[in-house]
């Protein structure tokens, strides 16, 4: 990034110039406003890990057992556990699975 984040509480990446460099920009439009935390997170794993971040809430095993109600966090890369954007990840996966469960109707 070539500025440092603008005073305001939106900011969006903008990218100028060939070849693009990016930059930051105050905006007033929630839609375009990007989390610089998330974002900055998901650019680190890409860079370092070629691929994108994840998160999955799994079953353990034995997996054939109905009494075994326990399940695994996932996180790829590990680093993700115990930040905020792992955190995202983990509600979102379970807000996911409790809606494919008809948990809110």
């Amino acid at each position: 990034l070539v500025a440092p984040p603008p005073a305001g509480p939106l900011v969006c990446i903008v990218a100028q110039g060939d070849p693009p460099v990016l930059g930051l920009l105050e905006t007033s439009d929630p839609a375009a406003a990007v989390n610089l935390d998330y974002f900055l997170a998901a650019l680190q794993v890409r860079l370092h890990e070629g691929r994108e971040p994840w998160f999955t809430l799994d079953p353990c095993p034995p997996y054939d057992d109905p009494r075994n109600a326990f399940q695994e966090k996932r996180f790829v890369p590990d680093w993700l556990q115990g930040t905020r954007t792992g955190d995202v990840l983990f509600q979102a996966d379970y807000h996911l699975k409790e809606l494919s469960m008809g948990e809110y109707d």
